[in-house]
């Protein structure tokens, strides 16, 4: 599968160990060094299904009893509805440790009217967008299942 224009990845040490992200924009490029299962985990998040609302992990009623500042109940973080797509945008976003700079990859998949879209936002500060379905697509068969 031919790459995203300015996105591309291959294999860098042996077993796949290391991959390496070369992100482009027109006027530079960027060589990143991540972890392959983690970026997997990465893209797992952001295909994980956006109608579920997040949940806090129960507490342990014993915990509750011991402990009289926790409330009995722990509120939930506001969610936006995405039940029906609307001419809002919504997201879901991950992070992946950059191995060669120490740093953050941070991942966001912008889901819209149109076709959803990647952001990937480098240590540096740098962001690039692709289309989200074409990215996955290149970069799923380079990753362990």
């Amino acid at each position: 599968m031919l790459p995203p224009n300015g996105l591309f990845a291959k294999a860098r040490k042996q077993n796949g160990e290391t991959l390496e992200l070369v992100l482009e924009d027109g006027t530079g490029e960027e060589r990143l060094l991540v972890p392959p299962l983690e970026l997997a985990e990465a893209l797992a998040r952001l295909e994980e299904d956006p109608s579920q609302p997040f949940e806090e992990p129960a507490l342990d009623s014993e915990i509750m009893a011991e402990e009289p500042g926790i409330p009995e109940r722990v509120p939930r973080p506001w969610e936006p509805p995405f039940g029906s797509r609307s001419s809002e945008t919504f997201y879901r976003a991950a992070e992946v440790e950059v191995l060669d700079s120490g740093g953050i990859l941070l991942l966001r998949r912008l889901i819209t009217d149109g076709p959803d879209v990647l952001e990937i936002t480098t240590p540096g500060g740098s962001l690039y967008t692709f289309d989200y379905y074409e990215a996955y697509r290149y970069l799923r068969p380079l990753l362990p299942r």
